[in-house]
């Protein structure tokens, strides 16, 4: 098998490796194409392209994109700049092709051909988006621009025919709605729920949330569809470094919003981050003392244990605070994107330095160790 063109995708923590993927490809199919896709890449392309291993860069969303290349190639054209949404290299030069408007109606996609994958080799067999985008603008994050600054979200018919089929048709009954925020638009989550029940649908699920507040009604909606665990990025124990980090959410929100996960009986997932831009040593310990406040008994509470997750403050091409690093007074210390794990510090603030970064980031795993287990909900 000789194919023609070879996709890649790619995230920081995996381009140095997808880098070498493609040199290997380009080493053993001298004749094939390599193009180059997701967050990464779409907003750094050159770095890629520069290489001479990779010959395109699939820009933002490469449903149609992708396709349109492929066939290029085995049409035998030279020159793919006709494609909307492409970079690519000609004569040395990168040139971007004119930009693809990101797709409005995400009914027309097909579900995903799983049955291409021997899915018994997955631990996770049913991951579903249900929207793309995110309506939010934290600075470190790069979803927003990436999606547009907006939420667009399939149809609820369109996702339950999905999930009849993930179910019925390749026997599914664990599954992660993998949307950005899904608890996002109350009486959608209202209508996919009660769809879930009305086609029988015994899955368990889980989700991302953010830390406002939701209404019982909905988490009592969630839980009785099968939801066992919510997903929540609390990121900061302090207002202030909150605000900074434009998250639109307080402290006591976050406080308050876990709390009723719990008692209704729901598994919760916090995820926080250490090293915020301007962020000082007492305010890192202002999060971990939260984390370990979130963490212990609820009163009224069967929810299983909290799951803790913390990790390093890195800077990631496209969001705002990668764009501004200098504004805020941010030194990246490495272009090395596989030192780009978020166990390791790769920037220093104005406030912290790598060494004490670490240290913090230590002080907080050693301290809520116990609750940083990888599990199921």
């Amino acid at each position: 098998h000789r194919p023609a063109v070879v996709g890649i995708s790619s995230f920081v923590t995996s381009f140095a490796n997808g880098l070498r993927v493609a040199r290997l490809i380009k080493k053993a199919l001298p004749g094939a194409k390599v193009a180059m896709g997701g967050p990464h890449v779409t907003f750094i392309p050159g770095e890629a392209l520069a290489t001479g291993d990779v010959d395109a860069v699939i820009l933002f969303e490469g449903d149609e994109t992708f396709p349109a290349y492929v066939q290029a190639v085995l049409g035998g054209e030279d020159e793919p700049g006709r494609i909307p949404g492409l970079a690519y290299r000609a004569e040395g030069t990168i040139i971007f092709s004119p930009p693809r408007p990101l797709i409005e109606d995400l009914d027309r996609l097909p579900f995903p051909a799983r049955d291409l994958f021997r899915l018994e080799r997955y631990r996770f067999k049913g991951n579903v988006a249900t929207g793309r985008g995110c309506p939010y603008s934290c600075i470190f994050c790069a979803a927003g621009k990436l999606g547009g600054g907006r939420y667009r979200m399939r149809s609820v018919d369109n996702v339950l025919a999905e999930l009849v089929e993930l179910n019925r048709r390749y026997g599914v009954d664990r599954l992660l709605f993998y949307d950005d925020t899904l608890i996002y638009n109350e009486k959608r989550i209202f209508e996919l729920c009660r769809g879930i029940r009305k086609h029988n649908l015994a899955f368990q699920w889980g989700c991302f949330a953010r830390g406002n507040r939701v209404p019982r009604e909905v988490i009592e909606e969630i839980k009785a569809s099968g939801c066992t665990g919510v997903s929540i990025g609390i990121e900061s124990g302090d207002d202030e470094v909150l605000r900074r980090v434009k998250k639109r959410v307080s402290v006591e929100e976050c406080r308050e919003t876990v709390l009723s996960f719990r008692k209704n009986g729901l598994g919760v997932k916090l995820f926080f981050i250490i090293g915020h831009p301007g962020e000082t040593a007492e305010q890192v310990r202002k999060t971990i003392r939260l984390a370990g406040e979130l963490s212990g008994a609820a009163p009224d509470c069967a929810a299983p244990p909290v799951i803790v997750d913390f990790s390093i403050m890195t800077p990631l091409p496209g969001s705002e605070m990668y764009e501004r690093r200098e504004e805020l007074g941010l030194r990246i210390l490495t272009d090395k994107w596989d030192r780009y794990n978020f166990n390791d510090p790769v920037m220093e603030t104005g406030a912290l330095r790598k060494e004490e970064i670490k240290n913090l980031y230590m002080e907080a795993t050693e301290e809520l160790c116990h609750f940083m287990q990888t599990r199921d909900f």
